[in-house]
């Protein structure tokens, strides 16, 4: 999906065309993403949430008169990692410890040190996608980390190994950042599965087998999302998407096809395991009626319900068995 493209007013001051720049903002043609900076009023109204934060995440940048990079959600954004919930209003950046503290309408100044790795996207300097991830994952909500950090370990799988060897250290967010790097999986194949993956560990329920191969006759029918072997209980997450147009599985088929192909594989996975169930975002959402939904099924805790923090986390395994 295309982004907005930016109009730069001291761009527009050098062409002499700011006349017509104010014109076409006057007639609704134009609207601005922040002081100096504006967009293509169709533009904006065709991109999604991600392009729209992009978006301003790019005229922070363009406006920035001191050096910095771009960091935490908003490189995040950029690095194209997924964001559970909204991104943030504000746009990110990191400076060295030593830069002048100072204002910036709608950004976030972290004078934390620059990535001496930093790259280039989009025209924006950002910092490294592990620096990004490590950034992320001290400042954020376990599970809003777990879902980047699944997400980026999934298509470059020896990111995990790296981030694993590199030293947490100390200091605000160093014990979430260790939970984080213990619980995250690369066999989580959605915003949704991490998700899931987080509230049940929350609700203290024994880790499940991701991706499990179920087998009828011989026959391959797929893999389940999760599949708790004791109970033989294989749950799926049904997002939307999953059957919408931007559906990474049988993009080839119509949404009645797709629907119609699921029905018919669950009605031979029910034929093969004792217990199946599927699960929604209303349902994943409210813990209470996730246990509830998982208790008739007779999924229990083995241990009492945790929240996440830095000390109820600190040290925690990841997740179970693979196949």
């Amino acid at each position: 999906m295309a982004e907005p493209t930016l109009h730069l007013v001291r761009e527009a001051e050098a062409r002499l065309a700011d006349r017509a720049l104010r014109r076409a903002r006057a007639r609704g043609e134009l609207i601005r993403v922040r002081p100096g900076v504006m967009v293509s009023l169709e533009e904006w109204n065709a991109a999604d949430a991600d392009g729209r934060y992009r978006a301003k995440v790019r005229a922070a940048a363009s406006t920035s008169r001191r050096p910095a990079q771009t960091s935490h959600d908003s490189a995040a954004a950029l690095w194209r990692l997924p964001s559970l919930g909204p991104w943030p209003a504000e746009v990110h950046e990191t400076t060295g410890p030593d830069a002048p503290a100072g204002a910036r309408i709608g950004v976030v100044r972290h004078r934390t040190g620059f990535d001496p790795s930093s790259v280039e996207i989009d025209g924006v300097t950002v910092t490294s996608l592990m620096r990004t991830l490590t950034d992320v994952a001290r400042t954020s909500a376990f599970e809003r980390s777990v879902v980047m950090f699944d997400a980026a370990v999934r298509e470059r799988p020896v990111l995990l190994r790296q981030l694993r060897a590199e030293p947490v250290g100390l200091g605000p967010g160093a014990a979430r950042l260790r939970a984080v790097l213990a619980f995250t999986d690369p066999l989580s194949e959605s915003v949704g599965e991490s998700f899931c993956r987080a509230q049940f560990r929350s609700l203290g329920y024994p880790p499940p087998v991701l991706q499990h191969p179920i087998v009828d006759a011989g026959e391959l029918l797929g893999r389940v999302d999760f599949y708790w072997p004791e109970l033989d209980l294989a749950v799926e997450f049904d997002g939307r998407v999953k059957y919408g147009s931007a559906r990474r599985f049988e993009p080839e088929l119509a949404p009645e096809d797709v629907l119609w192909n699921e029905k018919r594989r669950e009605d031979r996975i029910r034929r093969v395991v004792t217990r199946f169930d599927r699960l929604t975002w209303d349902v994943a959402h409210d813990r209470r009626v996730l246990a509830a939904r998982l208790a008739r099924h007779g999924l229990t805790a083995r241990r009492a319900s945790v929240r996440f923090s830095d000390e109820n986390w600190a040290g925690e395994r990841g997740s179970g068995p693979k196949t």
